[in-house]
């Protein structure tokens, strides 16, 4: 292996590393926004809320969310190249929910939003920087 990080069959380990600890990452956001939304939903047929459907949507809403973004962290993992994009987007999305949390004095939770946000995007960055390889020519057995 080379001071450069590209192993012997020719794949960065850097893009390997980076592209696992993304994919990790983005899977554990899409996990706790799950569950954040069973959360919501429970807490909303067990509550009395003023607008139980409102509530009841708003759970869903953040399930469905949070599945796709699980499949993202699948596509990650899987190397594809469209994923970039859509996790990237997703990403940037977070950083104006963080800003609202610290607004409202959440500040921990607003740390960990937007911090998991920014180091996802620096690593689907780096794990493309990194690659140097086509995928067509990394996954030629």
């Amino acid at each position: 292996m080379s001071s450069a990080g590209v192993s012997i069959a020719g794949v960065s380990t850097r893009a390997a590393v980076s592209t696992r600890a993304a994919t990790g990452l983005v899977a554990l956001q899409g996990l706790a926004l799950v569950v954040v939304g069973v959360v919501l939903g429970v807490q909303a047929t067990a509550g009395r809320p003023s607008d139980r459907l409102g509530a009841l949507l708003g759970a869903g809403l953040a399930v469905v969310t949070g599945i796709a973004v699980v499949l993202l962290a699948r596509g990650l993992w899987r190397r594809r190249s469209w994923v970039r994009s859509p996790v990237t987007v997703v990403e940037l999305l977070c950083l104006p929910v963080a800003w609202g949390l610290f607004q409202a004095h959440k500040t921990l939770i607003g740390l960990v939003v937007g911090g998991a946000a920014l180091l996802a995007i620096t690593l689907v960055f780096l794990s493309t920087r990194w690659s140097g390889v086509p995928r067509e020519l990394a996954t030629r057995r």
